[in-house]
């Protein structure tokens, strides 16, 4: 198997071409209130951040990278004056956890799945020590891992709000976990589901991933706020797993057919995700499909 994407590899996937072409601002638009207490911000050249107001305190949803999560702190404070004491990421990528050392340095504490904070153990202090060469303005900073992790669920409530953190199994990472928000049916979902041509795949597992979308699906969800790209609902998570489910129907099928790889690179169409993201699946994703199913064998 191909030596599997970085991060900087994975941003460089949805984000290069449009950097090219004309710089995008970093926040498309203002934080929207989708219900009372309950904001979402979509963010680019990064991940989406959202946060819950409970009565005495603030629960946000995925740290970011840290020259990022300062500009986010500020738009918090403008939507409330109650503080941050915690942060929840749905993963271990640096563009949803990269920050942890600086919230924690803020007071907040550092939630996330067991498998997050695994993977965090072994690459998190490298990810800081490298975001430091591009922004030592970091420094005084100390590195720190979560401050607690969770096997399957863990629960935020109040009067007003439940907030239950689950974990389904592994999609896009091994420590996927997700936000349900059951009484005002809003999904928050990392990156096992975006909205557009985000996806990457080095740390996935499609099969799986497929599974855990089935699983999501059956929450009553009406809102759901992806890792990548705009504010979504089903209709999103249905192209998300379309896009799974078509992939490795398309690319078993040309295996099947003795096709080479470069074959199936050059040969592959997927009508539904093309109108749905913009654009061809990325070359990396095909190689990614093709290497599970001849594994699978």
């Amino acid at each position: 198997m191909k030596r599997l994407l970085t991060f900087v590899s994975f941003a460089s996937l949805f984000l290069g071409t449009a950097h090219a072409q004309e710089p995008k601002p970093l926040f498309p638009a203002e934080p929207r209130e989708i219900a009372p207490g309950v904001w979402f911000q979509q963010v680019n050249g990064s991940s989406n951040c959202s946060w819950i107001v409970f009565d005495d305190y603030v629960l946000v949803i995925d740290a970011n990278f840290s020259w990022v999560a300062q500009a986010l702190e500020e738009r918090i404070k403008k939507t409330t004056p109650k503080p941050i004491r915690y942060v929840f990421d749905t993963h271990h990528h640096g563009d949803h956890a990269e920050a942890n050392p600086w919230w924690a340095s803020r007071g907040a504490e550092i939630v996330c799945q067991d498998a997050c904070r695994a993977e965090l153990e072994q690459k998190g202090a490298k990810q800081w020590e490298e975001m430091l060469v591009k922004h030592p303005e970091f420094k005084a900073v100390p590195f720190k891992l979560p401050t607690s992790s969770f096997t399957k669920t863990r629960v935020f409530e109040d009067a007003h709000h439940r907030a239950e953190l689950v974990t389904f199994g592994w999609a896009h990472t091994k420590g996927d976990a997700f936000v349900w928000l059951p009484k005002e049916k809003i999904i928050f979902t990392g990156d096992a589901c975006v909205n557009g041509p985000f996806n990457y795949l080095g740390d996935a597992s499609t099969a799986d991933w497929i599974s855990v979308l089935d699983a999501v699906g059956k929450l009553p969800f009406e809102t759901l706020c992806p890792g990548h790209g705009p504010l979504g609902g089903r209709d999103t998570l249905a192209e998300q797993r379309s896009y799974f489910v078509d992939l490795r129907q398309t690319v078993g099928d040309m295996m099947k057919q003795g096709k080479s790889f470069a074959e199936i690179e050059r040969s592959v169409s997927l009508p539904r995700y093309e109108k749905w993201a913009g654009r061809k699946p990325a070359t990396l994703n095909i190689q990614k499909v093709h290497d599970e199913l001849r594994l699978a064998k």
